[in-house]
């Protein structure tokens, strides 16, 4: 025997045919002492199997009863079995032994899931059987009525007329749900639900019986079951049978049902009481996606545009209804599901609660955007309409005075406007904003155009076309590449532009006293060349290599010709040097200054050089901009790198037939810097300020590079290494200090209170004053603590300068001193002063720049010579120093780099050593690192030397705490 899933031992004594006892292993045998249901079960069996057979049982043919009642509370199918008697019927696994219609297994194959299954009771011993009512899961009650119905066995239960009966079903045809309105007793309207189809008649279903199991649902008509096609919306009719809708007045019926229609999902749907349902109409549905950028990622949601209505796709419903159009259109669940498997496709995260939203977290919007149109999608991103674009052919036509740039892009082989897509280009991520559009672009079509940025920097707008002048044509040919359609004039003017500087005569002209070397004569070449062509342009060539010389052989060819004055504008500290050199090398050269509280241009005559400064330039802005002159020279050019300031405005109002920048360093820290240069130079060359700085702060590598081809003709810059072989050697070294013990902790006391201030005021730029205050003073520490009041204490740096100093004193050889801090240049003067040395000094004080200048080239007993850096950095000729100590590094390399050169220029005879010393440890190192930092800009732009800016992050690196030495 079993007792449930376990084998138990019987055992029964018999005596003459009759029981005599009986055993049992079950913990029952002992415990009742009355055996148990094993031994009765067995009895039971024997008996059985003893008696007499009884007549074969009737094949089993079960009723299947709909509840009306029951289903209408549930919400779902609720059905019951019962024999062909009425009588109850139990589902176990006996009924599956007595049928003998396969009609029947099929149906109770799609109810055994919500009867529990036909295992239950056996799998209890027998003891436990399933009985109904069932309730049906949705998904199976449509099989279920369906397989019912076709046994001929089908009833509905309901109740009519106090009195329940049970109603014989048959399969009807397929019905048709429909919305109409239908006019009240008060006028108003209420919204209604009503079947009709071939062999029924229109009928409300407010008093049919009515199952909405499934997808679609079925409805009693009479004694017929119909499948109803509720395209999804079968959930109306428990809706509208509950009576929750409001009655709607007559003149909001149509606006009514536009608001159901965009909210929900409807069935058929009729727009008057008597009007036939709108029509179906199957269209193909077009996949939509709309992405919205977010931080981190992009938002979207898919939608089906069935011939200019769009639905989410995966909403619930079947159908979207054209009110205005008169016409219901057909989804195609297929279409959809097959869209939304695309963004799943690129790794987005879906929406659990709309299937159609999703989110692609860290997604590039190129990347993203191409693959839906890939996928045939229309592309919708923040509003604007997504296209792939592909560049085409660029062309360049004369145009009366101007060259027009057109074509370029095509977006689903429409052109679209060059200027418009430039413009809305932004780099770097392949998309561009055009006319309300975004286009897509492949990564090299992307590259291609980004190179094109700064023809959108320059030029003007004409008819969706740039515009550029004949001046710009250099410009717009190196960055148009080899593939732009040009025409003859075009090209004539590009090589015009390009080759002028070779076309000139580099012979010195009849006047000129000293010698030119032969690059010297190649930009006084370049220079007639720019004049030829009538644009200005900037000698940029490094520090010492004699771009004084070359500017004054330009003026003195020009003198024949010039009807008015030249003007040259220089710093004040460079005045008298510039008379020196203008009387030595060209004393035919007139010279009046343009200085003094007494100053005026009556006395210039044409072809005389007014020398003015850069403060005088300012004052003076408007007599200035009065005047014409032949030609204006900046000397020192850096000094209209802002193109805001006073100084640079004032200079782009001067009026000449040339014009002519001086520059060791034309740009320094900003693009705007550039742009200021040219503006004054050669106005319009670059476009406006601010279209220039958007086209080329945010260009790809590719575009500055361009822009470096393009400025080449215009900017003249020659290295010291290139030109000059015979310049000495130049020995560079930096030299690290250890502080004084006391100066350490001085030190680092300041530094930690500063970086606290900083990392607690978290800017994103230098900002905080007293940040930069505390930087300042550490500064200052690390050179001398006597800087900050400390006068007790030593300075490891003073005191290593002050024996370097002494020790090439003692040997003859003469030094240059350079400081930011002209305090500090008071305490090495006055240690040195103890030693009995006498030092030269030359700083913002110093009034009579020459005689210092003058003793320390020619007396052999003036060995030092302190200078300020920001007084004497520039314009000086200090050749015989064989030293050079720059007591503090400066932000910008390039200040300490012209500081240096006042020694290393041509006419040097030996080698030069330059020292910078550092304070180990402390905020001099760091300022190595940012200078190192700052060289990108400069170097793709014109090949030279940046400058530096401070930003937050510069800030943290000065701040950190110092790294132990190796």
């Amino acid at each position: 025997m079993r007792h449930f899933q376990r084998r138990v031992e019987l055992a029964f004594d018999l005596d003459g045919g009759r029981i005599a006892g009986f055993e049992c292993e079950c913990p029952h045998h002992d415990e009742t002492g009355l055996g148990c249901e094993h031994a009765w079960a067995l009895l039971l069996a024997l008996a059985e199997e003893r008696a007499p057979a009884e007549p074969e049982a009737a094949a089993l043919r079960p009723r299947y009863v709909a509840l009306a009642a029951e289903t209408e509370r549930e919400g779902a199918l609720v059905l019951a079995l019962s024999r062909e008697d009425g009588s109850p019927l139990a589902l176990d696994l006996d009924a599956w032994s007595d049928l003998d219609d396969a009609r029947d297994e099929e149906t109770l194959r799609h109810l055994a899931p919500d009867a529990g299954g036909f295992a239950r009771g056996g799998n209890a011993g027998g003891f436990a059987r399933p009985r109904g009512p069932y309730r049906v899961a949705p998904s199976r009650g449509d099989a279920l009525l369906d397989a019912a119905v076709g046994t001929g066995r089908l009833h509905l239960l309901r109740e009519r007329g106090g009195r329940t009966e049970a109603i014989p079903l048959v399969a009807g045809a397929p019905l048709e749900l429909v919305l109409r309105p239908r006019r009240r007793p008060d006028g108003d309207f209420d919204l209604r639900a009503y079947v009709s189809g071939e062999d029924a008649p229109e009928t409300e279903v407010a008093n049919l019986a009515f199952f909405a199991p499934g997808e679609t649902g079925r409805v009693v008509v009479g004694e017929r079951l119909h499948s109803l096609r509720a395209h999804g919306a079968a959930g109306w009719v428990r809706r509208l049978r509950r009576g929750d809708l409001p009655p709607i007045p007559p003149a909001r019926i149509a606006s009514a049902l536009a608001a159901l229609a965009a909210e929900t999902a409807l069935p058929r749907l009729a727009l008057a009481p008597d009007a036939d349902p709108l029509p179906l109409v199957a269209r193909p549905g077009a996949p939509v996606v709309r992405l919205e950028s977010r931080d981190g990622g992009l938002r979207g949601r898919v939608f089906l545009d069935y011939d200019g209505l769009e639905v989410r796709a995966g909403a619930p419903g079947g159908l979207l209804h054209d009110l205005a159009g008169g016409r219901s259109l057909v989804r195609d669940p297929d279409a959809e599901a097959e869209a939304l498997a695309v963004p799943q496709r690129l790794g987005a995260e879906a929406a659990v609660e709309d299937l159609s939203a999703f989110l692609l977290p860290d997604a590039e919007l190129a990347e993203v955007a191409s693959a839906f149109l890939a996928a045939g999608f229309r592309v919708v991103v923040d509003g604007r309409r997504a296209r792939g674009a592909r560049r085409e052919g660029i062309r360049v036509a004369s145009d009366r005075d101007w060259f027009r740039v057109e074509g370029g892009v095509s977006a689903e082989g429409e052109p679209r406007p060059l200027g418009a897509v430039l413009d809305g280009l932004r780099a770097g991520d392949r998309v561009a904003v055009c006319d309300d559009e975004l286009l897509v672009l492949s990564p090299d079509d992307a590259r291609a155009l980004e190179a094109l940025l700064p023809l959108a920097a320059i030029g003007e707008r004409e008819d969706g076309a740039l515009r550029l002048s004949p001046g710009q044509a250099a410009l717009a040919g190196g960055l148009l590449g080899d593939d732009a359609e040009r025409d003859e004039a075009f090209r004539r003017a590009r090589e015009t532009i390009a080759g002028g500087a070779h076309a000139a005569s580099d012979v010195p002209p009849s006047g000129l006293r000293g010698e030119l070397r032969p690059y010297q004569r190649a930009g006084l070449a370049w220079l007639r060349g720019l004049d030829e062509l009538g644009l200005g342009g900037c000698l940029a060539d490094d520090m010492g290599l004699g771009k004084t010389i070359q500017t004054i052989a330009w003026l003195l060819g020009r003198r024949a010709s010039a009807r008015a004055p030249f003007l040259l504008v220089v710093p004040r500290s460079l005045v008298g040097n510039w008379c020196d050199e203008l009387g030595r090398f060209a004393p035919e050269l007139a010279i009046h200054r343009h200085d003094g509280p007494d100053r005026d241009l009556d006395g210039a005559r044409a072809g005389a050089v007014v020398i003015t400064t850069y403060g005088i330039l300012r004052r003076d802005a408007e007599p200035l901009a009065a005047s014409e002159f032949d030609a204006v020279v900046l000397d020192e050019a850096q000094a209209i790198k802002n193109p805001s300031s006073a100084t640079a405005r004032a200079a782009r109002g001067l009026r000449a037939e040339r014009r002519l920048a001086l520059s060791g360093t034309p740009i320094e820290n900003d693009l705007a810097e550039l742009w200021s240069l040219f503006a004054f130079l050669d106005p319009g060359l670059l476009g406006s300020r601010r279209s220039f700085l958007g086209g080329f702060r945010s260009a790809a590598p590719e575009a500055l590079a361009a822009l470096n081809r393009a400025l080449a003709p215009l900017l003249l810059r020659r290295t010291k290494e290139e030109v000059a072989p015979e310049l000495p050697e130049l020995v560079e070294q930096t030299i690290l200090c250890d502080m004084a013990p006391e100066q350490a902790r001085r030190y680092e006391e300041l530094r930690l209170a500063a970086r606290a201030e900083l990392l607690g005021a978290r800017v994103e730029t230098a900002t905080s004053a007293r940040v930069l205050e505390a930087l300042l003073r550490l500064r200052q520490i690390a050179c001398d603590p006597r800087l900050v009041g400390a006068e007790d204490e030593r300075s490891g740096k003073t005191e290593l300068a002050v024996e370097r100093l002494e020790a090439a004193a003692a040997r003859g050889s003469k030094s240059l001193v350079f400081s930011q801090f002209t305090g500090l240049l008071d305490l090495v003067e006055r240690d040195l002063a103890r030693l009995g040395r006498t030092c030269l000094r030359l700083d913002g004080s110093t009034r009579d720049r020459e005689t210092p200048v003058r003793r320390f080239q020619e007396d052999p007993d003036a060995l030092v010579f302190l200078i300020s850096l920001k007084a004497g950095g520039t314009g000086l000729n200090l050749t015989a120093a064989d030293q050079v100590l720059v007591l503090d590094p400066w932000w910008n390399p390039a200040a300490e780099a012209q500081a240096i050169a006042r020694a290393h220029r041509i006419g040097r005879k030996g080698s030069v050593l330059a020292c910078r010393l550092v304070s180990r440890g402390t905020v001099e190192e760091d300022i190595l690192e940012l200078q190192r930092r700052k060289r990108d800009l400069a170097d793709a732009v014109i090949g030279g030397e940046p400058g530096a800016t401070v930003g937050f992050d510069d800030l943290e690196l000065l701040l950190r705490a110092p790294s132990a030495p190796e």
